[in-house]
């Protein structure tokens, strides 16, 4: 099954142009609006608690509303408010489209209809994972690009990992302890440029600008952040793990891989663990 976004899959299709999916986004993006976003609006909250919430998202991993609530900065009533008009504000990439006209509402339903059977990726397969640790640095990373970038990501089956996939912009932490492990990232520029957009609050026109330096640095947050998430979830399951150089002993029992796709572009995330 081929891993790809709707409005990737209509171009691929030659329904609309690269550009005309560009203004289909543009047009998604500013409908859809980030909760802590939506309580500034709603002056419910502070641009400074905001803040304070997405730092306290870079070591825990919690969702934004669950932290507002928890710090008394929502009642539950409010934070119900707020996530109804999210709701009744979201509009997918289909639905711009039709706002825009680019194509008639039968041209959308019958793409939808084709990409929804070959398309889209099914969940991922955790339960047959053998360490749990695995299975929440593959599922957590794409919560925190989604979180400290806004940037929609989509991860692909779990498989063996093949080093010949190497992309541009590569990346690797290692963290030591009971249960070793190595995190790596290696992304297209597209992706790379996204990301970093995301998280630093540029607009697309400026991806083109994007120095190499800053995207090493982004990449190298992310996968810091990343870290210490699976640190504290270590300590769930007695485990022992934290930043630092694996021995020399070190040797991976395995190394596993998935791929990621954003809107513009794609990437491997991979974790290689052992003892």
């Amino acid at each position: 099954m081929k891993l790809s976004f709707f409005g990737q899959f209509l171009v691929e299709q030659e329904l609309i142009t690269t550009e005309q999916l560009s203004r289909a986004l543009a047009l998604k993006g500013k409908s859809n609006k980030m909760l802590g976003t939506l309580a500034v609006e709603a002056q419910w909250m502070t641009d400074e608690q905001v803040k304070q919430i997405r730092e306290q998202q870079r070591v825990e991993d919690a969702m934004f509303g669950e932290i507002a609530v928890e710090k008394g900065y929502l009642t539950g009533e409010q934070l119900e408010e707020l996530l109804r008009r999210q709701a009744d504000n979201n509009l997918r990439v289909g639905d711009a489209v039709r706002q825009l006209n680019l194509l008639e509402d039968t041209v959308v339903e019958s793409a939808w209809a084709k990409y929804a059977i070959n398309y889209q990726a099914g969940p991922l397969d955790t339960d047959s994972f053998e360490q749990p640790l695995v299975s929440y640095a593959i599922e957590n990373f794409c919560r925190v690009v989604t979180r400290m970038c806004a940037v929609p990501i989509k991860s692909g089956v779990v498989r063996r990992w093949d080093p010949d996939e190497q992309l541009p912009f590569t990346y690797s932490i290692p963290l030591i302890g009971d249960m070793p492990m190595v995190l790596g990232l290696s992304l297209s520029r597209a992706m790379a440029a996204e990301i970093v957009a995301g998280m630093m609050a540029f607009g697309e026109d400026d991806y083109e600008a994007i120095e190499e330096e800053l995207i090493d640095d982004v990449c190298a947050e992310l996968l810091n952040i990343l870290a210490g998430q699976i640190a504290i979830y270590a300590e769930k399951w007695d485990t022992q793990l934290k930043l630092g150089l694996p021995g020399k002993g070190f040797v991976p029992e395995r190394a596993l891989s998935t791929h990621l796709i954003t809107p513009g572009g794609g990437g491997v995330f991979i974790v290689k663990y052992g003892h």
